[in-house]
């Protein structure tokens, strides 16, 4: 009986300490959704939660740069990852002709950026970034690398602060032109702010689109 009673103990103690932690992570997702939808609402962007605080870390955002471009922030879950952030400007729709993908074969056979058959590769000239990336763009639209070194630097080093993804995708489409993070846990504002900076500063480098 003294045996069977310090199971029970034992098993008691292992489920409160489970409950206590789900509890601590469900309080810290909401504590992000706060703080993410509290900077949304200072840049007078629109937020919403996809399921309400009952999932935390899905929700959208719709804003604009500060030149005007409209895009939309999208979260959810995906198989490779914890947490999926696509950004999207839809407003630079055009057929596909430019695709930044990891070089892992797993991370690329999971992702759904577009292939490009007539494409050619366009190194960057960052060392870190072609050995993780291949920039792939159609070379009757593009004479010079789309991804300069700095911009590429971007790429792969992520402040602190941040949750750093890996990896990082984009591509172009009908749709709009897109930029994938793919994070091992709930994003946090500084993740978001830098992803939006990093998108603005590669549509910058996009050539004109073809439809």
């Amino acid at each position: 009986m003294s045996t069977l009673l310090l199971e029970i103990e034992l098993l008691a103690i292992v489920i409160g300490l489970a409950v206590g932690i789900y509890a601590a992570l469900a309080r810290e997702r909401l504590r992000l959704l706060r703080e993410i939808r509290t900077s949304a609402n200072k840049h007078a962007w629109t937020f919403s939660a996809g399921r309400g605080y009952r999932d935390p870390a899905v929700f959208r955002i719709h804003g604009e740069t500060f030149s005007g471009l409209p895009w939309n922030l999208e979260t959810g879950n995906c198989r490779s990852s914890a947490l999926r952030l696509e950004l999207t400007f839809p407003t630079l729709q055009g057929k596909s002709d430019l695709v930044v993908v990891p070089r892992n074969a797993k991370w690329e056979s999971s992702l759904a950026s577009p292939s490009l058959p007539e494409a050619r590769e366009f190194p960057s000239g960052l060392v870190d970034f072609d050995a993780a990336y291949k920039v792939l763009a159609n070379p009757g639209q593009v004479s010079s690398p789309p991804v300069t070194p700095a911009l590429a630097e971007r790429f792969v080093k992520w402040p602190k602060d941040t949750v750093a993804p890996n990896p990082v995708t984009a591509w172009r489409d009908q749709s709009g032109f897109h930029v994938e993070a793919h994070l091992p846990k709930m994003s946090n504002w500084a993740t978001i702010e830098y992803l939006l900076t990093l998108g603005e500063e590669m549509c910058a480098q996009l050539p004109a689109a073809a439809f």
